[in-house]
């Protein structure tokens, strides 16, 4: 099952949760694997590329993917300034 948090090329994360046999082969085959194939393959295609390609590419998938955000991330975010989601301190 692969089910974790996962580094970035751009020094960020996402958090993906292939739970389905049908989720396990479409991202190892994505890495370029095949059935039987372990985490160190797919961790190293997600490795090497920017989160918001991830995600966009999971998504099309139906693959359980979503941005793992900092900090510093959220309080840039427009939507969460513009409806005053967040307050400084």
């Amino acid at each position: 099952m692969l089910r974790d948090v996962y580094a970035m090329a751009d020094d960020r994360h996402v958090a993906i949760s292939a739970s389905t046999s049908r989720h396990q082969r479409d991202l190892v085959g994505l890495a370029g694997g095949n059935e039987g194939s372990d985490d160190a393959r797919v961790m190293a295609w997600i490795a090497a590329r920017p989160q918001a390609e991830v995600v966009a590419t999971l998504v099309e998938r139906r693959i359980p993917v979503a941005p793992v955000n900092s900090i510093e991330h959220l309080l840039a975010d427009p939507h969460l300034r513009d409806r005053a989601s967040l307050a400084r301190g």
